[in-house]
């Protein structure tokens, strides 16, 4: 059995009004504020730095991308790559061998 069960009281006007209010604040709370975000002091620097990074990563890559397509077109190797000395050096000795 349960004790000290007390029925609800039936809510004033201005109760129910404030309720009305304090609800609305809420959900605007929610919804991200408008305008430009700030980084903090110690981010700045950090965020110049992958900025700067990721550019020159861009700048390589497109690079990279422009010389394969002019290798291409022009029915180069498309090797990006330069083989090693040794390696070089053993073909070299191959070729004589077999002669």
């Amino acid at each position: 059995m349960a004790q000290g069960f007390k029925p609800a009281k039936a809510a004033s006007a201005q109760q129910q009004q404030k309720r009305k209010q304090t609800s609305s604040v809420a959900k605007k709370a929610i919804q991200p504020k408008k305008g430009a975000r700030v980084c903090p002091p110690k981010k700045a620097p950090a965020i110049a730095m992958a900025t700067k990074k990721r550019q020159q990563n861009a700048s390589v890559v497109g690079h990279m991308e422009q010389e394969m397509i002019g290798r291409a077109a022009g029915g180069g190797p498309l090797k990006m790559l330069k083989a090693a000395k040794k390696d070089e050096d053993e073909k070299d000795k191959d070729k004589s061998k077999k002669k």
